[in-house]
């Protein structure tokens, strides 16, 4: 349905896959922007919900959340200190010329 409406907004096909690749490139142009606005990695939070302690049979555990955000980059190939996609991931979503 998304697909369909999508579609019909940008006169091609879309499917599922496209769908992610367009979320990939909408979140990869919105973190160069913020990062040419002098936005760091450090200063990016998690919500609350996700620093409270665990309950049921994980209680009493929190999740380590800057491990968690290492794989993250790890997984979308962005630079956990610098917060910049790899040159792969640029030139993957076309946002390689932004730089």
């Amino acid at each position: 349905m998304v697909g369909e409406l999508l579609g019909m907004a940008m006169n091609e096909e879309i499917n599922a896959e496209k769908i992610i690749e367009l979320g990939d490139r909408i979140y990869g142009l919105k973190r160069l922007i913020n990062l040419k606005l002098e936005w760091k990695p450090g200063l990016q939070r998690f919500p609350r919900v996700m620093k409270n302690r665990l309950e049921g049979p994980t209680e009493g555990n929190t999740p380590d959340l800057k491990l968690q955000l290492r794989e993250w980059c790890e997984y979308r190939n962005y630079n956990f200190d610098t917060g910049y996609p790899n040159k792969e991931e640029l030139e993957r979503l076309g946002l390689d010329s932004y730089l």
